[in-house]
């Protein structure tokens, strides 16, 4: 059916995420974060990353944030035929949380006033029963169109600011609204524009299988433990039908030894395409057993913040589309 997501199949569908975040321009060592004032006519310049790697970078170079109003979402919707509308957020764990209603429901007002659909009673850390009811304002600059679904159930995304139910305060755990006070922050102290480039890095296993048996897990007197799947793994028994990766060789073997291209494009086609990212590269990282790593533009903290909420979505998606 025309416009349904068609993923390359047989590959794997279990993905594992960390995430280191790298220099832009110095101002604090510490934990490799990195932080610089805007110059707008800054040249470009080389940097060291913890451990003396060095970087080049230009202050007039960032990824371009998408700065999309109400009424042009709102006109996107209609345009696009957009059935569906996802409301996604994080609970205080960094867990992907959302809600679905009909593009029906969603109007300017419901912009102004929010959507009143969020029991955070069922969200862990938000609220106790007694004061569960909350309420989500969307962001339209996080519009997107999910490419999962076929036409007949199109459906758009937007990351969402929560609010107080009652009093439409902003709800202090919530960790978009951690991100903007912390830009806000870095204003009040003088800094014109703070950039934030991380970068992620993650394993894509075939599976996790666990040890002796599944009743191990549930029986202390057998004891417990797991093995990791991967095509790539030395440990891995493919009868001679895979390439593997010996310990700490896995930066940068080309394809066939690199056995997850397909799938690292793919899913920076979906990033590029669908949610408007600015990438730089991608490439198999230093372990065995499937590490990759994505690598994105450096952007302003919260629209850096919500990509990488996107980029880990994206990243399990297609691992599970392409089986």
């Amino acid at each position: 059916m025309r416009g349904m997501y068609d993923a390359p199949a047989d590959l794997p569908n279990i993905v594992s995420f960390s995430i280191k975040i790298s220099a832009i321009r110095t101002i604090s060592c510490r934990n490799s974060l990195y932080m610089f004032k805007f110059l707008p006519k800054q040249r470009t310049e080389r940097w060291l990353r913890p451990g003396g790697k060095a970087m080049a970078i230009s202050a007039s170079t960032p990824a371009k944030s998408k700065k999309m109003t109400v009424a042009s979402v709102l006109k996107r919707i209609e345009t696009e035929g957009i059935r569906w509308i996802d409301l996604q957020f994080v609970d205080v764990l960094g867990a992907l949380q959302h809600i679905t209603i009909p593009s029906t429901s969603l109007g300017a007002e419901e912009f102004k006033r929010g959507v009143g659909k969020l029991d955070g009673s069922s969200i862990k850390g938000f609220k106790e029963i007694h004061e569960s009811d909350m309420v989500m304002d969307p962001d339209p600059s996080t519009f997107a169109i999910l490419p999962w679904y076929d036409d007949a159930h199109k459906t758009a995304r937007f990351f969402v600011d929560v609010y107080e139910g009652g009093s439409h305060e902003r709800f202090t755990r919530d960790s978009r609204f951690m991100a903007q006070r912390a830009a806000q922050f870095a204003g009040d102290q003088g800094y014109d524009t703070t950039y934030w480039g991380p970068e992620i890095e993650f394993f894509v296993f075939d599976g996790i299988r666990l040890l002796p048996t599944p009743d191990a897990v549930r029986n202390p007197w057998s004891g417990a433990g797991y093995e990791i799947v991967s095509r790539e793994a030395p440990w891995q028994d493919t009868n001679g039908k895979n390439f593997p990766i010996r310990f700490k060789e896995g930066y940068y073997p080309a394809p066939p030894v690199d056995s997850l291209q397909d799938y690292r494009n793919e899913a920076c086609r979906v990033l590029i395409d669908s949610f408007g990212m600015t990438l730089d590269a991608h490439h198999h990282e230093v372990a065995t057993a499937g590490q990759c790593e994505i690598d994105m533009r450096y952007d302003e903290l919260v629209p850096m913040a919500d990509n990488v909420v996107t980029y880990r979505y994206v990243m399990k998606m297609v691992a599970h589309k392409m089986g």
